[in-house]
């Protein structure tokens, strides 16, 4: 059996990271799978556990410019499924799979109600309508929470017995190192300090200004590490500075490795104004981070669901989540967290369920 996974790009984030998690354990399933990952864009190697499976790059400046080079693989590859991720990719492998007769799987990353809401009226209106059509011609659906599968259905015309949820896995830990942890040396922060980690894109998405403004108002002992770039650094990097931030809020740009951010902070923190299903916040539950998150649409009330493992905050409620920073307490808890992920998230429940959808 011959599937093929389509990405924009190996360096990118938690749905690449995803793809390359699954894309590896498929032929531990099966030994009948073959798997290839397809990027569509130049790209440098991935540093995901994922990186041994064979990847075909297109080259391609821009993922619209790919399609010549997407519809010519597949056509001389006639895989037995192409499953893709990411809105503008899964739109173009819908009408490349269409026009092939081959079988597609759209993986739904995002609510993506929520994600249109960010571009103008006009193209707005364009982006729903081709979604609408994209979601006919591809007759299967991952989703990655509840959330995302009740939008498709709500506002996209899905019908609910094409589509299936499944959470996404968190990529086994590292074993901790011997010596001492070398964040813990190279980012020595105040004595009783209170270590609360951000880890993902800077973008408008995150609302991140939110979490600053509570910094501001939390108790001076607080430090926020803020682990990951994107288009709006510049900008959040300014406004902590005119905000006299400098010293509590630090940012240390974008780490291949995370875990001993994790292993050194005390709580982990999630102001986005919406996600799909947030990963970060099974990575940080995985190292027994407690969470504090604003409960966006969607993925974070499917992942706290109770106290042991944090606190919802409604959106725009900074009193609510100063209080939940200053409750925080990391070792009540600690192990109910680690074990619920490595129940429910763990890579070798969620492949196996992949291939089953595969193979239905």
């Amino acid at each position: 059996m011959k599937v093929v996974f389509v990405i924009p790009k190996q360096s990118g984030g938690g749905a690449e990271k995803v793809i390359n998690l699954i894309a590896a354990s498929l032929p531990i399933i099966d030994a009948r799978c073959h798997v290839k990952i397809v990027t569509l864009l130049a790209d440098a190697p991935t540093t995901f556990g994922g990186s041994l499976t064979p990847t075909v790059s297109l080259n391609a400046s821009r993922v619209g410019k790919s399609l010549p080079a997407l519809y010519r693989y597949l056509k001389n590859e006639r895989p037995d499924v192409v499953i893709s991720t990411l809105k503008h990719v899964s739109i173009m492998c819908s009408v490349v799979c269409f026009a092939l007769k081959l079988r597609h799987i759209i993986r739904v990353a995002n609510n993506y109600s929520m994600e249109l809401q960010n571009v103008g009226a006009a193209k707005r209106l364009v982006y729903r309508h081709i979604l609408k059509l994209s979601s006919r011609l591809s007759k299967e659906f991952i989703c990655v929470s509840r959330g995302v599968e009740l939008d498709l259905i709500k506002n996209f015309g899905v019908k609910q017995n094409k589509t299936r949820v499944i959470y996404n896995p968190v990529d086994p830990q590292k074993p901790a190192p011997h010596d001492i942890d070398r964040y813990a040396q190279i980012y020595l922060s105040p004595k009783g300090a209170k270590i609360f980690l951000f880890v993902g894109r800077l973008t408008k998405q995150k609302n991140l200004p939110f979490l600053f403004e509570c910094m501001k108002t939390a108790s001076s002992t607080y430090i926020l590490w803020i682990v990951g770039g994107g288009p709006e650094e510049a900008a959040l990097k300014e406004l902590v500075k005119k905000s006299n931030l400098d010293d509590r809020i630090l940012f240390y740009g974008h780490k291949n490795d995370t875990a001993e951010f994790y292993r050194n902070a005390d709580c982990f923190v999630l102001t986005s104004n919406y996600e799909g299903f947030p990963n970060v916040l099974l990575e940080a539950m995985s190292y027994g981070l407690p969470l504090i998150s604003i409960n966006c649409p969607s993925g974070p009330s499917e992942i706290i669901t109770s106290l042991q493992i944090g606190h919802l905050i409604s959106s725009n409620d900074s009193a609510g989540f100063i209080a939940a920073m200053e409750n925080v307490d990391k070792s009540k808890g600690f192990e109910v967290r680690k074990e619920i992920v490595c129940e429910q998230h763990n890579i070798n429940k969620i492949s196996r369920e992949y291939y089953d959808a595969i193979c239905t």
